[in-house]
């Protein structure tokens, strides 16, 4: 069977904007204040709210609506900082999550009920229509999954998880070369289309349990079950950790690692219609071939790049040897085979 190799340029799925430094921040849930909060915990925006990030690439993992009462607000916000960011150089991008997708198909039982009325019933729907809804049709523009990063810092980014049999399936129906970027290429535009006519979801596999939007297997199972396929997705992509939100942490204080650090959670349930937690993620290359994926949390939120935070995951790629030539690398403290992208299968 063929598999898959990282090579030529970045496809619509893989982000190159930054290569020093990548941000994530997880489930909002129509929160806007902690949207705000969040992002200052980065170090993102400015006093007004603005892009002040640069060139760095921030990816927000889905999950902006529903629950909170300023879904819409959330929604310009990371409209807004989508265009500064690209002005600067920078990138900010924000992923599909099941809520998105459940409006798109019309199922508005979690939309905050205040903010619902005072929209109204019917110009809600019109808004979200995936076919002719101005939000709508943004949505189906985002990503299911995208990877950002290089070197140490190439991370998977998907709003619960994805299975390697989605990718594979994807590639073989688009039939393109079999490389990262056309396997999430594939996969997105897949998604796309399975949106564009979510009111009557003929694509149950993309939209369903089983689906990136919505599978908590990673999270939640066993890891003496899941780690292995999950270290063969990564493989597949050529990254070295998968960062998702959807599944909230146990203690819903900040980051959490699974998998000796192939797998890092980031939904800390933010909104204040869950626990009002405030947490962001940030992976960033130290040099000398070595990178660190951090968690950020108070009260560490205004702490320079260079404080002592513990990291989620340490990685070092031997220096003047590509990423796929690594042999070994140190993960939380001790030597470790990593997931390692594969160069070529047969």
């Amino acid at each position: 069977a063929s598999g898959f190799r990282v090579s030529g340029a970045p496809g619509r799925g893989e982000i190159s904007a930054s290569p020093l430094m990548v941000y994530a921040i997880a489930d909002l849930h129509g929160d806007y204040d902690q949207a705000i909060a969040a992002l200052r915990l980065c170090g993102l925006i400015a006093a007004d709210g603005s892009w002040a990030g640069g060139n760095a690439t921030l990816v927000q993992t889905g999950d902006q609506v529903d629950r909170g009462p300023d879904s819409l607000k959330v929604l310009e916000l990371f409209r807004t900082l989508r265009r500064q960011a690209a002005q600067a150089g920078g990138r900010v991008v924000t992923l599909l999550g099941n809520h998105e997708a459940l409006n798109l198909e019309g199922d508005f039982r979690y939309v905050n009920e205040a903010e619902l009325q005072s929209t109204g019933r019917e110009t809600w729907s019109e808004m979200f229509d995936p076919e002719a809804g101005a939000i709508g049709a943004e949505l189906r523009g985002h990503e299911a999954a995208v990877v950002a990063g290089e070197g140490a810092c190439r991370t998977l980014f998907v709003h619960a998880g994805l299975r390697l049999h989605h990718l594979l399936d994807h590639l073989r129906q688009s039939g393109t070369a079999s490389t990262a970027a056309a396997a999430l290429d594939a996969l997105n535009e897949r998604m796309r289309l399975a949106l564009g006519q979510a009111r009557s979801r003929p694509y149950a596999d993309l939209t369903g349990d089983d689906g990136p939007l919505w599978y908590r297997g990673f999270s939640k199972g066993a890891e003496a079950e899941v780690c292995s396929p999950l270290r063969a997705t990564l493989q597949a992509v050529g990254a070295w950790r998968m960062v998702v939100g959807h599944t909230i942490v146990p203690d819903h204080s900040q980051p959490l690692p699974r998998c000796g650090g192939m797998l890092h959670m980031l939904d800390v349930g933010m909104s204040r219609a869950y626990y009002g937690s405030l947490a962001a993620w940030r992976c960033q290359q130290l040099g000398g071939g070595w990178a660190a994926a951090l968690p950020l949390s108070p009260p560490a939120a205004y702490l320079s790049p260079q404080a002592a935070v513990a990291p989620l995951q340490v990685v070092y790629v031997p220096e003047g040897s590509p990423l796929l030539a690594a042999e070994e690398a140190l993960v939380g403290g001790s030597l470790e085979a990593l997931p390692l992208p594969l160069s070529a299968t047969a």
